[in-house]
């Protein structure tokens, strides 16, 4: 019996009728560049570099040849050193971003950093801060929540321009009277630290609406009298601390009528933008609205 010849095999047909994909050329040949030569290109127009959930083994210093960098963002990286050539970009660095890192210090040279708008440090391991702060004549809004900070440095207080000021979530036994001094400050939320006082200076706080000492050990007689009687302060959170409550602190009538017209406000916020998803609320949850 005669065999049948053997049929040679078929080669695969291109089932999903793509063309075939030519290899990708490296940079140098002429290819699509790297993400990270793409975020330094986009970073020269526009001045804002920005790196997020990356482990980066070193700081990325190609991003401070950038003469007109003016917002650096560095988040969830695994940062653990600032390094001093920060400087180079001392007149144009508006904003810095370095939250969820793992810094234990900075540098002397963020000092330097003159031109500052923003500072985000939070969630990070820092021990102390710099005494530089007189060095930011702009910085509005400083965040250093999450570290492990035991105090705060005086000089803080010589940064006028501070409009926030972000501290919550460390370790921090006290304040420095010097915060006093923060002509401009409005918000200031140190909770869940271990506060048992408030020093009398922030009476002086001309301008300051909002203050949240939760969970610290704040106990009777802790938050002075001047704040609710010298100050515009309408909102002090106390919860979880021994001192429950403001009542029995002179001042608080006058605190009260604050804290309970802008509860109305924010009524009157929600009427106007139509947020009634849950109702105006009772009589119960106005009261909580106002603690």
């Amino acid at each position: 019996v005669r065999s049948s010849p053997a049929v040679p095999p078929v080669p695969p047909t291109n089932m999903g009728n793509k063309p075939p994909q030519a290899p990708k050329l490296p940079t140098w040949l002429g290819g699509p560049p790297s993400g990270k030569q793409q975020r330094l290109d986009n970073a020269s127009k526009t001045g804002v570099y920005t790196v997020q959930d990356k482990n980066l083994s070193s700081f990325p210093n190609a991003a401070l040849e950038i003469e007109a960098l003016r917002f650096l963002k560095i988040e969830n990286c695994s940062l653990q050193k600032l390094p001093g050539s920060i400087a180079k970009r001392s007149e144009t660095l508006q904003r810095l971003e370095l939250n969820k890192n793992k810094l234990v210090s900075l540098p002397v040279e963020f000092g330097a950093l003159l031109a500052l708008q923003k500072v985000d440090l939070s969630n990070n391991l820092l021990e102390a801060l710099p005494d530089c702060w007189a060095s930011f004549p702009k910085l509005k809004e400083l965040f250093v929540s999450n570290n492990k900070l035991q105090g705060l440095p005086a000089s803080l207080g010589l940064a006028g321009a501070l409009q926030l000021l972000d501290a919550s979530s460390n370790k921090i036994a006290s304040l420095p009277d010097a915060l006093g001094d923060l002509a401009n400050l409005q918000d200031l939320d140190v909770s869940q630290n271990l506060l048992v006082a408030l020093p009398a200076s922030l009476a002086s706080l001309k301008r300051i609406k909002r203050i949240n000492l939760a969970h610290n050990g704040i106990t009777e007689g802790g938050v002075p009298s001047g704040l609710l009687t010298e100050t515009p302060v309408d909102h002090i959170r106390l919860e979880g601390n021994p001192m429950g409550s403001l009542k029995d602190t002179a001042g608080f009538e006058e605190y009260d009528k604050r804290n309970e017209k802008l509860a109305l406000k924010n009524i009157d916020q929600r009427v106007r933008t139509g947020d009634l998803s849950q109702g105006l609320g009772t009589a119960e949850q106005f009261k909580a609205m106002r603690q």
